[in-house]
């Protein structure tokens, strides 16, 4: 009987359009050299080419636990969700056609999930592999991310940027039936607006303190080629949750405080306005940076916390954990009294 006919623990979903072969040969060897669990890898193909579907039905000849999907319409949406319908298992773990898992990855997750009552999301640490020349980006990226292992440190950096990547996860397939597939319906990068998405709605993430997958950064990867990973694009998604968050946690015994009072700070805040958001005043190290109609504070001469409520807009790398540092010196904490955005 074929390992298809049988119950499996996990469905590895993988699309693939015209992924370099042979790091696509990498990724699906990867996957199909897990220990541990019984798996299918469900393999989406987006419009690819003979080339590749060559390479598949070689592997198809010694593995019987793979299985083929084409959808037609391009977009890695698209492609994620034609693949969703598909997979069989209660959970999903996400993979790209350019990066390898750890030996481990599978079982480990499945096992965090699986003795977990509250955890329905389990990621771990990512190791970067860059051939493009400046990657400084990247590596910050990586390197930020991996601190956040509890489902408190994940939650409260939601704001900032994604704080998983994508083909890191594994997820109960529960939270499909609950809240959805990928979104289809505007540009965005689709697996940021899922997260926010999930953890609005209380998902717990955690992560495994161990490298689950070596992400193999290059020119023409979608992530430094599409519109949709841009800068504007995830300021969309993440101004648009952002509103959600504060209308659910309106206070009105607490003014609204913005810190940072430069160009980008300003359009955020005419954008909160505009969706029903007040802000009262700005803080910043510079008290002659303002915006009309805002009281100034400055950053040493803030109000209490039973006075205000902060949303740090100051998009610098790395000065984030300053901001936290100083608001939590001041008593203020994280979550209650303030939130950290990009």
């Amino acid at each position: 009987m074929s390992i298809l006919d049988q119950a499996v623990n996990i469905s590895v979903l993988l699309p693939f359009r015209f992924p370099d072969q042979d790091l696509f040969k990498k990724a699906i060897h990867s996957v199909l050299t897990q220990k541990g669990v019984t798996f299918e890898l469900v393999l989406v193909d987006n419009g690819s080419n003979n080339s590749l579907r060559n390479i598949i039905s070689e592997y198809q000849e010694k593995y019987s636990n793979i299985r083929v999907i084409a959808e037609e319409k391009p977009g890695i949406s698209f492609a994620l969700n034609k693949g969703l319908e598909f997979c069989r298992a209660n959970y999903i773990a996400r993979m790209d056609a350019d990066d390898e898992m750890n030996r481990s990855r599978l079982i480990d997750q499945y096992q965090l999930l699986k003795n977990s009552k509250d955890i329905q999301v389990a990621s771990g640490k990512v190791e970067l592999r860059s051939s493009v020349a400046d990657h400084r980006g990247f590596d910050f990226y990586i390197n930020e991310i991996n601190n956040l292992k509890t489902p408190k440190e994940i939650y409260d950096h939601r704001f900032i940027e994604s704080p998983v990547v994508h083909p890191s996860v594994m997820f109960s397939r529960s939270l499909l039936d609950q809240y959805g597939f990928y979104s289809t319906e505007y540009q965005a990068p689709e697996d940021y607006e899922l997260w926010l998405r999930w953890l609005s709605n209380g998902v717990k993430f955690q992560k495994i303190d161990q490298t689950v997958l070596f992400w193999n950064d290059h020119s023409s990867r979608l992530t430094r080629t599409h519109d949709n990973y841009s800068r504007s694009s995830f300021d969309r998604i993440r101004l648009q949750y952002l509103v959600k968050f504060l209308k659910e946690k309106e206070d009105e015994s607490r003014d609204l405080i913005v810190w940072g009072a430069g160009k980008l700070a300003k359009k955020k805040i005419r954008y909160l306005e505009a969706n029903g958001i007040t802000i009262k005043g700005t803080i910043d190290v510079d008290i002659n940076k303002s915006v009309s109609g805002k009281i100034a504070f400055h950053y040493k001469n803030i109000p209490s916390s039973d006075e205000i409520f902060i949303i740090s807009m100051v998009s610098n790398r790395g000065v984030h954990n300053e901001i936290r540092n100083h608001l939590t010196e001041k008593k203020f904490i994280e979550g209650d009294d303030f939130i950290i955005t990009g």
